[in-house]
C-alpha cells in the first residue's frame, strides 16, 4: 500500500524563515542597539514564539517548551526599556501643561539613559546558538512525524483554540479593572501573530483583516500604557500623585476605555467562534 505524502513544507518554511529573521535581527542589535532595531527584534521574537505555539499544538516536545521559555525570557528582558520609552514620550509632550511632572520626567530621562547603556551588554547574553540546540531536533522530529499526514487541520485547530481563549478573556473583562483588558490584549496579540505567520494557508481573509485586529490591539495597548504610567507615578510620588496629574491621567484612561468599549464587539469578526461554525466574512 502506497503512503500518501502531504505537502506540509509551508509551515516548516515559515518556521525556518522566522528563525532566520530572529537570528538576523539579533545580530543587528548586537552591532547597534538603537530603539528601532530593538523594536524589530521584539517583533521577530514574538513572531517566532507564535510559530512555536503552533508547533506545540502538534506535539508536546520538551525541546520546544524550553525554546518557548527562553524566547519569552528574552522578550521580557526588554519590557522596562519599552515601558520607560513610552512614558518618556508621553510625559515629554505634557510636562508644559502639567509642570508637576517635571521631576518625574527628569527621572525618566535618567532611567532611559541607564537602560540604553545596559542594553548592549544584555543583548550579548542572548545566545541563539544555545536555542538552536532545542530548535533543530524538535523540528526534525515534527517533519518525520507529519511526513505522511496533513498538518493543516491541527494548525487550524490551534488557531481556533487561541481565538476561543481570547473570546473567553473578552467575556471576563471588567472596565473597572484595567488588568482584565490587558489579559485580553495578550490573548488577541497571540492570535494575531499566529494568523500573520501562516496567512498563506488560511481561508482567504478580508482585506486589511490583520490591520483591523492591530487597530483593536492598539486601543487596548493605549489603555495598558496609562496603567503602567499611573503605577510608576504612584511609586515615584510615594502614593501622593499631584492631584492635577492624577486627575488628568485617570480621565484620559477612562476616555480610552469608553472608546474601546464602543468598538469592543469587533472581536467577534476576527475568526469563527467554533470549528462547527462558518467564518464571519
Amino acid at each position: 500500500m502506497n503512503t500518501v505524502k502531504h505537502d506540509n513544507p509551508w509551515i516548516f518554511d515559515t518556521v525556518d524563515m522566522q528563525w532566520l529573521k530572529y537570528r538576523k535581527q539579533l545580530g543587528k542589535c548586537r552591532q547597534y542597539s538603537d530603539e528601532k532595531s530593538i523594536h524589530k527584534l521584539r517583533i521577530s521574537i514574538r513572531r517566532l514564539l507564535s510559530v512555536i505555539e503552533l508547533l506545540l499544538a502538534l506535539t508536546a516536545d520538551q525541546d520546544l517548551r524550553k525554546l518557548k521559555k527562553s524566547l519569552k525570557a528574552q522578550l521580557n528582558a526588554f519590557n522596562d526599556l519599552r515601558d520607560t520609552q513610552v512614558m518618556l514620550q508621553t510625559v515629554s509632550a505634557e510636562v508644559f501643561s502639567l509642570p508637576e511632572l517635571t521631576p518625574f520626567l527628569h527621572q525618566l530621562h535618567l532611567n532611559t539613559q541607564k537602560l540604553l547603556m545596559d542594553t548592549p551588554a544584555m543583548i550579548k547574553t542572548l545566545e541563539s546558538k544555545q536555542l538552536q540546540q532545542n530548535f533543530k531536533p524538535a523540528l526534525q522530529k515534527l517533519k518525520k512525524t507529519y511526513s505522511d499526514s496533513d498538518m493543516r487541520p491541527a494548525v487550524l485547530h490551534a488557531i481556533d483554540s487561541c481565538y476561543q481563549s481570547a473570546l473567553a478573556r473578552f467575556q471576563s473583562i471588567d472596565p473597572s479593572q484595567p488588568a482584565t483588558l490587558h489579559h485580553l490584549r495578550v490573548s488577541v496579540k497571540k492570535f494575531r501573530y499566529m494568523l500573520s505567520c501562516i496567512a498563506e494557508m488560511l481561508p482567504e481573509l478580508p482585506t486589511d483583516h490583520l490591520k483591523h485586529i492591530q487597530a483593536y490591539l492598539t486601543r487596548l495597548g493605549e489603555i495598558q500604557n496609562t496603567c503602567v504610567l499611573l503605577n510608576n507615578l504612584q511609586c515615584f510620588f510615594n502614593s501622593s500623585i499631584p492631584p492635577a496629574v492624577l486627575s488628568h491621567y485617570q480621565q484620559h484612561q477612562n476616555e480610552l476605555i469608553q472608546t474601546y468599549l464602543t468598538q469592543s464587539a469587533d472581536i467577534g469578526l476576527f475568526w469563527r467562534p467554533t470549528t462547527s461554525q462558518s467564518f464571519p466574512w
